[in-house]
């Protein structure tokens, strides 16, 4: 199965009005843990598609998936996983990029990040993304 990065670092050297929207997943009792722990995506598409939860427990904590252009809710946890996300997203910080040479550092385990629509006039913002694994802890 995919592994998704750990760290993820994004770095714009020009000023971009479009933000990248930032939501920190933090466990409260109105979170359907059940869905998002035991409920199914399909994730990509072909013969490299596989199934995984939204959230996993490992031995570092929680890592959280979800990015809802490659994610298919398959079955009734899965769509209430997903339902709960997409409504998450009205609560996301949006991180401006204002200034250049600017960087921004993701926990890519328990923040979801996503670029906010585009801005009118901002077809040519461009990010380089790089991604980190951190050694897995025995």
């Amino acid at each position: 199965m995919f592994r998704p990065p750990d760290v993820v670092v994004l770095t714009s050297e020009n000023p971009s009005n479009t933000p990248t929207n930032l939501w920190r997943f933090r466990g409260a009792h109105q979170v359907p843990f059940d869905s998002l722990c035991h409920g199914l995506f399909v994730v990509g598409s072909g013969r490299f598609a596989f199934l995984s939860p939204a959230l996993e427990e490992t031995n570092r904590g929680r890592k959280l998936r979800y990015d809802p252009t490659v994610m298919v809710p398959a079955d009734a946890r899965a769509h209430a996983a997903a339902e709960y996300l997409n409504d998450a997203r009205s609560d996301a910080f949006a991180f401006r990029w204002s200034e250049p040479d600017s960087i921004l550092v993701i926990d890519n385990r328990s923040v979801l990040h996503g670029r906010a629509a585009l801005a009118e006039g901002d077809m040519g913002r461009q990010l380089t993304r790089h991604a980190f694994y951190l050694p897995e802890e025995s």
